[in-house]
C-alpha cells in the first residue's frame, strides 16, 4: 500500500476544495467527494493505525490530511447552519 500516494491525493483534494473562497462551493465539492465514498475510505485508512499499533511518518501525514478534510468540513457546515438560520 502506497500511503505517500494516498496522502498526496488527499493533499490535492484538500487544496482543491479549500482554495475556494466560496463556502457553498466548498460544501458542494466536498459533498461530491463524500458521495464518491471518501468518508468510507477514511475509515479504512484510520483502521490501519489501529491494526499496526504504530504510526509511520506517511500514516501520520495522511492522518493530518484526513483531519484537515474533516475539520474544515465541520467548520463549513456549522457556518452554513448559522448563516441560513439567522
Amino acid at each position: 500500500m502506497d500511503l505517500s500516494f494516498k496522502r498526496d491525493v488527499l493533499l490535492f483534494i484538500n487544496t482543491l476544495i479549500n482554495s475556494s473562497m466560496d463556502m457553498e462551493e466548498r460544501i458542494e465539492l466536498r459533498a461530491d467527494m463524500i458521495y464518491g465514498g471518501v468518508l468510507e475510505c477514511f475509515e479504512r485508512l484510520k483502521a490501519l493505525d489501529v491494526d499496526t499499533g504504530e504510526m509511520s511518518d506517511e500514516q501520520y501525514d495522511l492522518e493530518m490530511q484526513i483531519q484537515l478534510f474533516e475539520t474544515v468540513m465541520h467548520t463549513d457546515n456549522e457556518e452554513a447552519v448559522h448563516m441560513y438560520k439567522g
